[in-house]
């Protein structure tokens, strides 16, 4: 509780009870999933039940799930539309699991393994028609992946 005190007195935005990506943002990012799951806050925190309904209405699409969504390019001076992450995917089905929703992460966990390759490797990103996208393959996201096993 210490700690989300300290937040709403740096973010300046105590009326919302949601986290944000930065100072003097109303958006959500993804990296988001990690705290419960690293008991940085309670998946049954009503701090964080406010921000996981946000990242699922902004963020999630069936089970994959962009990192953040920006209407312009200052978020990070990038050009153009990226795909979801597929590291962000693995970690929303760990909440998933971590906050009692097992059927549905197993669902989601076996959905997310069939956009690997025939090898079983995945992209940095996967577009919603399924196409891998960015750095492949991406280590980051199988070190993520061998986590859920």
């Amino acid at each position: 509780m210490k700690f989300i005190k300290m937040y709403w007195k740096i973010s300046g935005m105590p009326k919302k009870k949601l986290l944000y990506n930065i100072k003097g943002s109303r958006n959500v990012d993804a990296s988001m999933l990690l705290m419960p799951v690293v008991n940085f806050i309670s998946p049954y925190s009503k701090y964080w039940e406010s921000t996981i309904k946000a990242i699922q209405a902004d963020l999630v699409s069936d089970v994959l799930v962009y990192r953040y969504k920006s209407d312009d390019d200052t978020m990070d001076a990038l050009k153009g539309k990226e795909g979801t992450f597929t590291i962000c995917s693995l970690w929303y089905v760990q909440w998933l699991a971590k906050g009692g929703e097992t059927e549905k992460a197993k669902m989601y966990f076996e959905k997310l393994l069939s956009y690997s390759n025939h090898l079983g490797l995945f992209a940095e990103q996967i577009s919603v028609t399924g196409e891998h996208l960015g750095n492949f393959p991406q280590a980051f996201t199988h070190l993520s992946l061998m986590g859920q096993l």
